[in-house]
């Protein structure tokens, strides 16, 4: 390569100096061109990178949109998403009840005595009433000139005992029949009334509790129950024992006084 070159201008490249016969020389380099060169390259490195990084995502967008995303985990559970909300496909029990499930009428078995529960009968009392009471008890009566009865299921000298009793027509509500026992229990040694309620309205059924020093078994506990029979009269069903045996004379209580219907002359 000759060292003696000049850059024509008009030619635009450089050309020997002097110039040899027969024409000029061109002498070409990447060197020659560097602006050209370098811009040829960066252009070839943008087109790699957008192809790169560009395509993909429209690859992306276009097959697997977050909403699409979205459908096919709903639809995965079994569920069905309908404006953005998963509803589950199941049966709420509360509003479906089952087809198969028991129906009573609202009137049936009223009026009817059900059967005694374990270790009780169903006693026919003369006095005219139906009453569950222990089974081997036995029965005792006081009858007062005016009709009025007490009468008494025990099995031991009413140490523990059962007592249903009636009031005469002075006592026209289950109110005045509480009124009438606390009374007469508050002349008792160590008298102490632990609770007395009466519903509302004249025939509602009362319940009074209370507890006394009985002069042979020590403190002992009441429980009575008043109540307006079916037949009109206002009657009364107690359990009483002694107080260290306040379950049992309790459970007695609930087992007799609620079962109680009187049935007057209808009876037999």
């Amino acid at each position: 390569m000759s060292k003696n070159l000049r850059w024509d201008a008009e030619r635009q490249r450089w050309v020997s100096f002097p110039e040899p016969s027969g024409g000029a020389v061109s002498v070409r380099s990447v060197s020659a061109y560097p602006i050209r060169s370098f811009t040829v390259l960066g252009f070839l490195i943008a087109l790699m990178l957008t192809a790169i990084f560009v395509l993909p995502g429209g690859i992306l967008t276009a097959d697997d949109s977050p909403d699409d995303k979205d459908d096919q985990e709903g639809q995965s559970v079994g569920g069905d998403v309908s404006g953005g909300a998963f509803e589950p496909d199941v049966e709420d029990p509360m509003t479906s009840p089952p087809e198969d499930a028991p129906t009573q009428d609202a009137d049936e078995g009223e009026g009817e005595e059900g059967p005694a529960p374990d270790g009780y009968s169903v006693r026919e009392d003369d006095q005219g009433f139906l009453l569950h009471v222990p089974e081997d008890w036995s029965r005792a009566e006081e009858l007062s000139q005016d009709g009025v009865f007490k009468v008494f299921f025990t099995p031991n000298a009413r140490r523990n005992f059962i007592q249903v009793r009636s009031f005469g027509p002075e006592v026209a509500s289950p109110g005045r029949a509480l009124e009438r026992l606390e009374n007469e229990a508050e002349s008792l040694p160590g008298f102490d009334r632990k609770e007395r309620n009466t519903g509302e309205g004249q025939g509602a059924d009362g319940v009074l509790s209370y507890r006394y020093e009985h002069d042979a078994h020590g403190p002992f506990q009441v429980f009575a129950r008043a109540l307006l029979g079916e037949d009109g009269e206002v009657y009364a069903i107690l359990s009483a024992g002694p107080e260290p045996e306040y379950n049992g004379v309790h459970g007695r209580f609930v087992g007799s006084a609620y079962s109680f219907r009187a049935v007057g002359d209808d009876r037999f």
